[in-house]
């Protein structure tokens, strides 16, 4: 489940790069919490998927 930003087009990797570049230009801090969510939700996702990879095994 990703959050309704338009991140989702982005990759990981790069993801992490924006919000890296966001904080070090000091941009608005909302949206560095809208990355900082997207990222946490991408983290869980892949979580959840290793469990259910797991148990299917």
């Amino acid at each position: 489940m990703q959050t309704k930003t338009g991140f989702h087009r982005l990759d990981d990797n790069l993801l992490v790069q924006a919000r890296d570049k966001a904080l070090k230009l000091n941009l608005d801090p909302a949206f560095i919490k809208m990355l900082d969510k997207e990222i946490a939700m991408r983290s869980l996702d892949q979580s959840n998927e290793l469990v259910t990879s797991y148990k299917t095994k």
